[in-house]
Protein backbone atom coordinates (compact mmCIF):
# COMPACT_ATOMS: atom_id res chain seq x y z
CA UNK A 1 0.00 0.00 0.00
CA UNK A 2 2.95 2.56 0.64
CA UNK A 3 4.47 1.83 -2.74
CA UNK A 4 1.22 2.65 -3.85
CA UNK A 5 0.94 5.55 -2.35
CA UNK A 6 4.22 6.71 -3.39
CA UNK A 7 3.83 6.13 -6.75
CA UNK A 8 0.56 8.48 -6.78
CA UNK A 9 2.65 10.92 -5.16
CA UNK A 10 5.24 10.35 -7.89
CA UNK A 11 2.95 10.76 -10.73
CA UNK A 12 1.29 13.71 -9.19
CA UNK A 13 4.97 15.55 -9.22
CA UNK A 14 5.24 14.43 -12.59
CA UNK A 15 2.26 15.57 -14.15
CA UNK A 16 2.24 18.63 -12.36
CA UNK A 17 5.81 19.97 -13.03
CA UNK A 18 6.14 19.07 -16.79
CA UNK A 19 5.00 22.62 -18.05
CA UNK A 20 8.54 23.17 -18.96
CA UNK A 21 8.76 20.13 -21.94
CA UNK A 22 5.73 21.66 -23.75
CA UNK A 23 6.51 22.83 -27.36
CA UNK A 24 5.56 26.46 -28.34
CA UNK A 25 2.98 26.92 -31.03
CA UNK A 26 5.90 28.51 -33.24
CA UNK A 27 7.41 25.28 -33.75
CA UNK A 28 3.84 24.29 -35.67
CA UNK A 29 3.50 24.59 -39.97
CA UNK A 30 2.00 27.99 -40.37
CA UNK A 31 -1.35 28.44 -42.33
CA UNK A 32 -4.67 27.49 -42.13
CA UNK A 33 -5.99 23.87 -40.92
CA UNK A 34 -8.11 21.95 -43.40
CA UNK A 35 -11.06 21.38 -40.90
CA UNK A 36 -11.65 17.50 -42.71
CA UNK A 37 -8.68 16.05 -41.22
CA UNK A 38 -10.05 16.57 -37.80
CA UNK A 39 -12.92 14.07 -38.46
CA UNK A 40 -11.14 11.03 -37.15
CA UNK A 41 -9.94 9.01 -34.24
CA UNK A 42 -7.37 10.39 -32.29
CA UNK A 43 -5.09 8.27 -29.65
CA UNK A 44 -3.65 10.66 -27.08
CA UNK A 45 0.65 10.24 -27.47
CA UNK A 46 1.69 13.04 -25.01
CA UNK A 47 0.19 15.19 -22.02
CA UNK A 48 2.44 18.90 -21.60
CA UNK A 49 5.40 17.57 -23.45
CA UNK A 50 5.50 14.18 -21.44
CA UNK A 51 4.98 10.28 -22.99
CA UNK A 52 1.62 9.46 -22.15
CA UNK A 53 1.48 5.28 -22.19
CA UNK A 54 -1.42 2.91 -21.73
CA UNK A 55 -0.37 1.71 -17.98
CA UNK A 56 -1.11 5.00 -16.29
CA UNK A 57 -4.81 4.77 -17.08
CA UNK A 58 -7.56 1.96 -17.56
CA UNK A 59 -8.09 2.43 -21.34
CA UNK A 60 -6.85 4.28 -24.12
CA UNK A 61 -7.31 8.31 -24.28
CA UNK A 62 -8.82 8.66 -27.79
CA UNK A 63 -10.82 12.10 -28.91
CA UNK A 64 -12.94 11.99 -31.88
CA UNK A 65 -13.85 14.95 -33.13
CA UNK A 66 -17.02 15.51 -35.47
CA UNK A 67 -16.66 18.85 -37.34
CA UNK A 68 -19.89 19.07 -38.85
CA UNK A 69 -21.98 18.70 -35.44
CA UNK A 70 -19.87 20.86 -33.68
CA UNK A 71 -19.33 18.12 -31.06
CA UNK A 72 -16.46 15.73 -30.12
CA UNK A 73 -16.48 12.04 -27.98
CA UNK A 74 -13.35 10.20 -27.03
CA UNK A 75 -12.18 8.44 -23.65
CA UNK A 76 -10.66 9.94 -20.84
CA UNK A 77 -8.71 6.75 -20.07
CA UNK A 78 -11.81 5.94 -17.41
CA UNK A 79 -14.90 7.14 -18.80
CA UNK A 80 -16.38 7.91 -22.10
CA UNK A 81 -16.56 11.81 -22.53
CA UNK A 82 -18.74 13.77 -25.03
CA UNK A 83 -19.28 17.90 -25.18
CA UNK A 84 -19.59 20.69 -28.29
CA UNK A 85 -17.06 22.40 -29.18
CA UNK A 86 -18.02 26.38 -29.03
CA UNK A 87 -15.75 27.76 -31.50
CA UNK A 88 -14.14 25.69 -34.60
CA UNK A 89 -12.74 27.11 -37.02
CA UNK A 90 -9.31 26.75 -39.45
CA UNK A 91 -7.43 27.83 -36.61
CA UNK A 92 -9.45 28.23 -33.30
CA UNK A 93 -11.12 25.11 -31.31
CA UNK A 94 -12.61 25.40 -27.81
CA UNK A 95 -14.39 22.68 -25.85
CA UNK A 96 -17.12 23.50 -24.36
CA UNK A 97 -18.90 21.23 -21.76
CA UNK A 98 -17.30 18.05 -21.46
CA UNK A 99 -19.73 15.54 -19.61
CA UNK A 100 -18.92 11.82 -19.00
CA UNK A 101 -19.81 8.82 -17.47
CA UNK A 102 -18.93 8.01 -13.80
CA UNK A 103 -16.94 4.46 -13.84
CA UNK A 104 -15.44 4.18 -10.66
CA UNK A 105 -11.80 3.23 -11.87
CA UNK A 106 -8.37 2.72 -9.77
CA UNK A 107 -6.35 5.50 -12.12
CA UNK A 108 -8.28 8.47 -12.02
CA UNK A 109 -5.31 11.37 -11.99
CA UNK A 110 -4.13 11.12 -15.57
CA UNK A 111 -8.02 11.43 -16.54
CA UNK A 112 -8.77 13.88 -14.58
CA UNK A 113 -5.83 15.92 -15.69
CA UNK A 114 -6.61 15.10 -19.54
CA UNK A 115 -9.86 16.93 -19.05
CA UNK A 116 -8.93 19.96 -17.13
CA UNK A 117 -6.26 20.53 -20.53
CA UNK A 118 -9.09 20.03 -22.99
CA UNK A 119 -10.60 22.63 -21.20
CA UNK A 120 -7.76 24.62 -21.85
CA UNK A 121 -7.21 24.03 -25.17
CA UNK A 122 -7.79 27.30 -27.69
CA UNK A 123 -6.08 26.33 -31.54
CA UNK A 124 -4.66 23.71 -33.17
CA UNK A 125 -2.58 22.21 -35.91
CA UNK A 126 -3.58 18.78 -38.17
CA UNK A 127 -2.32 17.12 -40.74
CA UNK A 128 -3.22 13.68 -42.50
CA UNK A 129 -1.86 11.96 -39.25
CA UNK A 130 -1.09 14.26 -36.45
CA UNK A 131 -3.41 16.36 -33.91
CA UNK A 132 -1.76 19.19 -32.21
CA UNK A 133 -4.03 20.82 -29.38
CA UNK A 134 -2.58 24.30 -28.05
CA UNK A 135 -3.65 26.62 -25.04
CA UNK A 136 -3.99 30.36 -24.97
CA UNK A 137 0.02 30.80 -24.29
CA UNK A 138 0.65 28.84 -27.77
CA UNK A 139 1.92 26.12 -26.52
CA UNK A 140 1.42 22.46 -27.52
CA UNK A 141 -0.77 20.85 -24.33
CA UNK A 142 -1.55 17.46 -25.64
CA UNK A 143 -0.21 15.42 -29.14
CA UNK A 144 -2.53 12.52 -30.88
CA UNK A 145 -1.82 10.53 -33.56
CA UNK A 146 -4.13 9.15 -36.01
CA UNK A 147 -5.77 5.55 -35.55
Amino acid sequence: MKISSLLLLSHLFLITNCHHKTTAIENLPSGKNDLSQLNATWVLKQLEGENYTTSETTKKIELQIKTALNEFTGNDGCNRIFGDLTRLDTQSLVFGTIASTRMACEKMTLSNYYTELLKKVRSFSVTATELKLVDEAGLIILYFTKK
